[in-house]
């Protein structure tokens, strides 16, 4: 249906190392052309900034998030067609971003039958906990040959969970599965605009 390209660079943010991560998601099918921006710690991945932009289609008018995560507070807006709103919440500590799933879970601890619980916050959802299980392993073909993945159930107590798979020997993201939804490696990123530096 679509195709995502992903680019992960080292930066500083005001002093502090962290990871920038530039997720552009295009499904011609869906009309649904997205592009995210992360700014994370790099000893944690806590979110310092994230920033949004859907494009306009028959569905739905464009759309515009950006949220700075402050060390006590969090500020914002979304602008969802002509309608702004501020958005605004107090932090008693550090959290994720509850829009960055497989590169979050992919810097855990992973092994048989390990189990985690991560705070995050969601622009729409508000506060909100992900729920990590590894729950087996397999051999998963991908463009450069067969690697062995964990496979983890993921979810953020909406009662629906998402299936990652993640490699075991440098823990990259290799998929996932959701409903009638997956993404594999491989995915044809002509048409994407250039994305400086980074590896996709």
């Amino acid at each position: 249906m679509g195709a995502t390209r992903q680019v992960v660079r080292e930066v500083e943010h005001e002093g502090r190392p962290a990871w920038r991560i530039e997720i552009h998601q295009r499904l011609p099918a869906m009309q649904f052309d997205v592009r995210d921006t992360f700014v994370v710690d790099r000893r944690d991945l806590s979110a310092i900034r994230y920033e949004s932009d859907r494009a306009a289609s028959a569905h739905a008018p464009a759309q515009s998030i950006r949220i700075s995560y402050g060390p006590d507070r969090l500020e914002g807006s979304k602008v969802e067609g002509d309608v702004l709103t501020p958005i605004e919440a107090q932090l008693g500590d550090p959290v994720l971003d509850g829009n960055l799933w497989g590169l979050t879970f992919s810097g855990l601890e992973l092994y048989d039958g390990a189990h985690h619980s991560l705070s995050f916050w969601h622009y729409d959802k508000g506060f909100g906990q992900f729920s990590v299980a590894v729950v087996g392993d397999r051999a998963i073909e991908t463009p450069n040959g067969p690697v062995d993945a964990w496979v983890l159930e993921a979810g953020d107590g909406s009662g629906r969970t998402t299936t990652y798979l993640i490699a075991k020997d440098d823990h990259a993201e290799l998929g996932y599965s959701a409903g009638p939804f997956r993404q594999t490696l491989g995915g044809d990123c002509t048409g994407f605009s250039a994305l400086e530096g980074g590896q996709s």
